[in-house]
């Protein structure tokens, strides 16, 4: 009954938090993972795994990107599950102030990370006509903040990305599905 067992998942994120907790327990289930984030501080209980291949790499980077999805094939043969986990967010209650750089940096790593990163992956999966893509877009994707304006966009953005992407794949046998 172990789905997971020697599939191959690609998720991103860093080793602490929601990506941490999914690494652990991916393994656990007999997956074999790639983690992409712009760290490569896993504890060694996780590193020393065999069937775990940590990237450092930036989601907003498409070279990076790309040759992160290519050291995962080179070392587990496929991508059957991507986990678009990386994600930033920070509070922008007056917009008049608000500083572009803040702006840039949730727009790339939230909307355009996960383009790249569901790119890549859906090239690999559509040889074998069959995967997952998953997508945790939170529930500011589904109702307003006036606190963080620029994030709910990013999420809002992501959902249609995501939504827009279900549609597209699914006659080539790829999933996709959005968590919040």
């Amino acid at each position: 009954m172990n789905e997971l067992k020697n599939k191959c998942v690609f998720i991103t994120g860093g080793a602490s938090g929601i990506s941490g907790a999914t690494v652990r327990l991916l393994l656990q289930e007999g997956a074999m993972v790639c983690s992409m984030s712009r760290s490569a501080a896993w504890p060694a209980d996780i590193r020393q795994q065999a069937s775990f291949l940590s990237i450092q790499g930036d989601v907003r980077n498409e070279a990076d990107v790309q040759a992160a999805f290519g050291q995962c094939v080179a070392a587990f043969g496929a991508v059957d599950v991507l986990i678009n986990n990386a994600g930033v967010g920070t509070p922008t209650p007056d917009i008049a102030t608000a500083d572009l750089a803040v702006y840039e940096q949730m727009m790339d790593t939230n909307m355009k990370g996960m383009f790249l990163c569901s790119r890549e992956a859906i090239k690999i999966m559509k040889e074998k006509k069959s995967g997952h893509i998953i997508t945790l877009v939170s529930m500011a994707g589904q109702r307003t903040n006036a606190n963080a304006p620029l994030y709910c966009a990013s999420k809002f953005g992501a959902r249609g990305l995501s939504g827009g992407l279900a549609d597209q794949v699914l006659k080539l046998g790829i999933k996709v599905t959005e968590v919040n």
